[in-house]
């Protein structure tokens, strides 16, 4: 097992003196909607039909393309994409793929490493960590450490400091739907971004105290908005009922250990917090197996790890996402749940799913810079694709100032368009 501190990076030195936060009371700007903001009750069953299982010791088996019922063609075509670079490493252009895993019926068809990595490496997930976020906070729900709709200030003490911060829920934590005013903007935007302020400055020592200190901008529950700093908090909150080094431990004994996962490195912020939003290194091959579990209903080589129904609600659209009139180009994600992404669209709001060309009960784990782990339930597909992209593609049909040359940026949507294309009609 390896935990590290947060490293104080010369960047952090660089613009920790613009950075800055003031504390405000907060006054909720919108009350609050039973329609909109209710208890989470677990409903058992999967919203998609489990394929047989064949779960992987410590590395997946090894197949071909034609054995597992895929074009070999298509799938020479989809690993060419993968490698579309362009330039050296300083202007980062093109598709720059490090690691991708394409899993079918549980064994590997397709594995490429680029940029001096291999399959022992662990690599950085960025915001994929938040899906393993919630499987950690699921394994705490089955065990009755802790309850999704309990307060969070009952399991992290930063946010009893008034009514407004009193009243979110760790479901609202769960769904990015605190209402905190934090502002996820990047390096478009660093003076104004809690994100940045919270992993390198101001925030970085106690990155869920840092959050909790936003005020909110509308009754918790009602206001979705995504938030690194909302999963920061729930990782907090996994402390609850532990000793140090009972917390420190979890994620191995509780989830790697049990999945055979190895040289996982989980780093932690000075406070002693595991990053919950962004800084899990795992092997590719061990990613893959997270999205097994899930594929599975939280069940691994029969033990069940996930209460019933947890990966059911995890792949539910967050209520608060749609409780906008209208919902601008800016203001879309891949249709949110809690710190997963489902592939369903809103005619009502004008949204289309998020990936039209991959089956209806696709789902998926995402990352900053190319990060990705989709699973398709009714192929008995997993995908990990793992990158250091800076130039993405269009998401939407109507997204203005992306890129339209698929060759040219990583497009989700052209990458499983060839997904699609290997599996034999």
């Amino acid at each position: 097992m390896q935990f590290f501190s947060i490293r104080l990076t010369l960047f952090t030195f660089v613009v920790s003196v613009i950075f800055g936060f003031t504390s405000q009371c907060s006054k909720p700007a919108s009350p609050n909607n039973p329609q909109i903001d209710k208890d989470i009750v677990f409903q058992p069953g999967t919203p998609f039909q489990k394929p047989t299982a064949h779960f992987p010791g410590v590395n997946w088996p090894k197949s071909t393309p034609e054995a597992e019922g895929l074009n070999p063609e298509a799938v020479k075509k989809l690993d060419e994409y993968l490698s579309l670079r362009s330039g050296d490493d300083t202007n980062r252009l093109g598709i720059r793929t490090n690691a991708f895993l394409l899993i079918r019926n549980g064994k590997i068809v397709l594995e490429k490493y680029e940029r001096g990595y291999t399959p022992d490496s662990a690599m950085l997930t960025w915001s994929v960590s938040k899906s393993i976020t919630n499987i950690l906070t699921g394994i705490a729900v089955k065990q009755g450490r802790l309850d999704i709709n309990q307060p969070a200030y009952t399991c992290d003490s930063d946010l009893d400091t008034d009514d407004a911060h009193r009243s979110i829920r760790l479901r609202h934590l769960m769904q990015m739907s605190s209402s905190l005013g934090y502002d996820e903007s990047y390096e478009a935007s660093p003076v104004y971004s809690s994100v940045i302020a919270m992993l390198y400055t101001r925030g970085r020592t106690d990155m869920s105290k840092f959050t909790a200190q936003h005020p909110l901008v509308a009754a918790a529950g009602m206001h979705w908005n995504y938030s690194s700093g909302d999963s920061n908090i729930v990782a907090a909150c996994l402390k609850h009922g532990l000793t140090k080094q009972q917390y420190n431990n979890m994620p191995w004994v509780e989830l790697f250990d049990p999945l055979q996962m190895k040289n996982a490195v989980w780093e932690q912020d000075k406070a002693g917090t595991f990053v919950g939003s962004s800084y899990l290194y795992l092997r590719p091959q061990d990613l893959a197996k997270i999205g097994y579990l899930f594929m599975q209903d939280g069940v691994w080589n029969g033990k069940r790890l996930l209460p019933e129904g947890w990966v059911r609600y995890s792949l539910s659209v967050v209520p608060a996402y749609y409780n906008r009139e209208e919902i601008s180009v800016s203001e879309r994600d891949d249709n949110p749940g809690a710190y997963w992404y489902a592939n369903v669209g809103n005619p009502d709001k004008g949204i289309e799913k998020p990936w039209p060309e991959a089956p209806d009960d696709t789902f998926a784990g995402l990352g900053h810079w190319g990060k990705g782990l989709w699973v398709i339930p009714s192929l008995d597909m997993v995908i990990v694709r793992l990158g250091d992209d800076r130039r993405y593609g269009c998401r939407w049909s109507d997204q203005p100032g992306c890129e339209t040359d698929v060759e040219k940026g990583l497009s989700k949507r052209h990458l499983l368009k060839l997904i699609m294309e290997t599996v034999k009609k």
